[in-house]
C-alpha cells in the first residue's frame, strides 16, 4: 500500500505543472498594464466643433517596454464638452491604439481628453480650441438711435462677429455700408478686436426723414443697424387744450401751440383728464363736481364742444385717462375693472383689458392700443401693447429687468406716423425723489432717446402726460417741480432732434394737441 501511494504523486504534480504552463501559453492579455504612453503629440490645437488632427494615439507596454497586444484603451473627454468615438480601442500587435475621432466642444479655450486602461495613470491630451469661421454678425450697440436729418449719431456702431457657436472671432474685417437713407460712414473695413467687436466711424444720417439703415458685412454674415432721422421743428401749429392750475383750482383752457391766445373754457367741474376728438370738434373729459362741505361727486366721463359748452356725461362713477380712437367711434379709458372702451355712437361699454390698466393711447391706424399695466398712482408699472379689442397684451418694457433699481413707465403716446411711442419713466429708489424723464422708443419697444426732464414723483400732479405735435417733430409734456430751488407746473415742448426746448404755458398740465 505505501508503494502505490508514492507512485501517484509524480502523476498529480505533473498534471498541475502542465496545467500551469497551458494557462500561461493561452493568455491573450497580460495580468496588468505597466504603462501607457502617447505616440502622438499631447499638446494640440484645433477649432471648436471640428475634429482634432492628428488623432490621439497611445502605446501599451509591459515593465520591460515590450508592446502588449489586445489591451482595451478607453478614450474619454474630460473637459470642453466635445465628443470621442464610442467604445474602447484595442491595441494591436505593436501595442498601439488610435482614437478614430476627437471632436472639440463648442467653447473656445483648453479642452482635454484622457486615455487609459484602468489601474494606471492616464495619458492626458490637451487641445487649445480656437473660434471657428465667422457665421454671424449682430449689432452689439449703436442701433436704434434718433437724431435730426443730416446729424451725426451720438453713439458709434459696434458689430460683434461670432462663429456658429457664438464665440467671438478676432482679427477679421467688417465693412459698414449705408444701405438706406443716403447718409455716410467714414473709413473702410474695420478689423475685429480680441472680443470680436468692430467699431465703425460716426454714422451721419441722410437728408430724408424716416428710418435709415446701415449693414455690417463680413463674408456671408451681415447685420443691420437702424436709426430714426427726424425733421427739425417748424412753426408750431394747431391748438393745445390743457388743465389750467390756478390757486389750486383746476379748469380747462386752450392755447395756440406758439403760446399765444390763452382762452379759459367755462367748465363747471374739476377736470382730471382730456383729449381732442380726431376732427377737433369735441373734447373728451373726465372730472368731478363739488357737492358742498368738501364732498365731491365720483369721477365721470363725457365730452363737450371745443368751446367748453354742451357737456354730456356718458359714464358715472368711473372713467380716467380718456383716449379717443382715430375713427372717432370709441373712447378708451381706465375704469370698470380695467381698461375699457366707450362707444360714442350707442354708449356701450366694453372691457378691453382686465385688471389695473390705465393711460391708453391708440395707434394712428386704430389697430393697436398702448397702455400702462400697474398702479396709476404709485409703485412701478410697465407699458403694454394690445390689439384694439384688448387681445394679445404684450409688454414693451420690463421695469424689473437688470441689476439696477425697478423702473417705472407711464403715459405712452403714439407718434402721428405710428413708428414711435413717447413715454415717461423714472427709477424707483427708496427714500429718493429720482427725476422723471420724457423719452421715445420704437413701436416695438426699442429705446431710442431721452428727450427732457419732466419733474419728480413727489410733485403734484404726477409728471408726464404727453402730446405729440401734429407733424411728429416734437412733444408737449407736463413739467412739475416743487422744491426750494424750483416751483413750477407747466406745459413744455421738446423737439426730437434736440434743437428746441421751450415753455408753452405756465400753471398748466395734461396737454392734448389738435391740428
Amino acid at each position: 500500500m505505501p508503494m502505490r501511494r508514492l507512485s501517484i504523486v509524480p502523476v498529480v504534480l505533473a498534471t498541475v505543472i502542465a496545467g500551469s504552463f497551458a494557462s500561461c501559453s493561452d493568455a491573450t492579455e497580460p495580468e496588468h498594464v505597466v504603462q501607457i504612453t502617447a505616440t502622438t503629440p499631447t499638446a494640440l490645437t484645433g477649432t471648436v466643433g471640428a475634429e482634432v488632427q492628428p488623432a490621439p494615439s497611445v502605446r501599451a507596454t509591459d515593465e520591460n517596454d515590450r508592446p502588449l497586444a489586445g489591451v482595451a484603451i478607453t478614450f474619454k473627454v474630460a473637459t470642453g464638452g466635445g465628443a470621442a468615438s464610442a467604445g474602447p480601442v484595442t491595441t494591436g500587435a505593436d501595442g498601439s491604439a488610435t482614437l478614430p475621432k476627437w471632436t472639440l466642444g463648442p467653447t473656445v479655450g483648453i479642452q482635454t481628453l484622457t486615455a487609459g486602461a484602468g489601474g494606471g495613470a492616464d495619458v492626458v491630451f490637451t487641445a487649445v480650441a480656437a473660434a471657428g469661421p465667422v457665421a454671424q454678425i449682430t449689432p452689439a450697440s449703436g442701433s436704434n438711435q434718433l437724431a435730426g436729418v443730416g446729424q451725426g449719431l451720438e453713439l458709434p456702431l459696434v458689430a460683434l462677429a461670432a462663429d456658429a457657436f457664438g464665440n467671438p472671432v478676432a482679427g477679421i474685417p467688417v465693412v459698414f455700408t449705408v444701405t438706406e437713407g443716403g447718409g455716410s460712414i467714414d473709413g473702410g473695413a474695420v478689423v475685429t478686436d480680441s472680443a470680436g467687436r468692430a467699431t465703425a466711424e460716426q454714422w451721419r444720417l441722410g437728408a430724408e426723414a424716416g428710418v435709415q439703415q446701415v449693414t455690417a458685412t463680413s463674408g456671408a454674415a451681415r447685420a443691420g443697424f437702424r436709426a430714426y432721422a427726424v425733421e427739425p421743428p417748424g412753426e408750431l401749429q394747431g391748438q393745445i387744450a390743457f388743465i389750467s392750475v390756478d390757486d389750486e383750482f383746476l379748469n380747462l383752457a386752450v392755447v395756440n401751440a406758439d403760446g399765444t391766445g390763452f382762452t379759459a373754457l367755462p367748465t363747471p367741474f374739476f377736470p382730471y383728464g382730456l383729449t381732442w376728438s380726431p376732427d377737433g370738434s369735441l373734447i373728451a373729459v373726465t372730472g368731478f363736481t363739488a357737492l358742498g362741505d368738501d364732498n365731491f361727486s365720483p369721477t365721470r366721463l363725457g365730452f363737450m364742444t371745443a368751446d367748453g359748452a354742451n357737456v354730456t356725461w356718458m359714464i358715472e362713477g368711473s372713467g380716467q385717462w380718456p383716449a379717443w380712437s382715430p375713427d372717432g367711434t370709441a373712447i378708451a379709458y381706465s375704469g370698470n375693472g380695467g381698461l375699457s372702451s366707450l362707444s360714442t355712437t350707442d354708449g356701450r361699454v366694453t372691457l378691453l383689458v382686465e385688471g389695473p390698466s390705465s393711460q391708453p393711447s391708440w395707434s394712428p391706424d386704430g389697430q393697436k392700443i398702448a397702455f400702462v399695466r400697474g398702479s396709476a398712482f404709485g409703485g412701478a408699472a410697465d407699458i403694454f401693447i394690445a390689439n384694439a379689442d384688448g387681445s394679445a397684451p404684450t409688454p414693451l418694457t420690463d421695469g424689473d429687468a437688470g441689476p439696477g433699481p425697478v423702473r417705472d413707465f407711464r403715459h405712452p403716446v403714439w407718434s402721428p406716423d405710428g413708428t414711435m411711442i413717447a413715454f415717461v419713466y423714472r427709477d424707483e429708489v427708496s427714500g429718493l425723489d429720482t427725476p422723471s424723464r420724457v423719452a421715445v422708443m420704437t413701436a416695438d419697444g426699442d429705446f431710442l432717446k431721452d428727450l427732457a426732464l419732466a419733474g419728480s414723483r413727489s410733485d403734484a400732479p404726477t409728471p408726464g402726460s404727453l402730446a405729440w405735435s401734429p407733424d411728429g417733430t416734437g412733444i408737449a409734456y407736463s413739467y412739475s417741480c416743487s422744491s426750494l430751488e424750483c416751483a413750477e407746473t407747466s406745459v413744455r415742448f421738446v423737439s426730437l432732434d434736440g434743437s428746441r426746448q421751450s415753455t408753452l404755458v405756465n400753471d398748466a398740465r395734461n396737454p392734448t394737441w389738435r391740428r
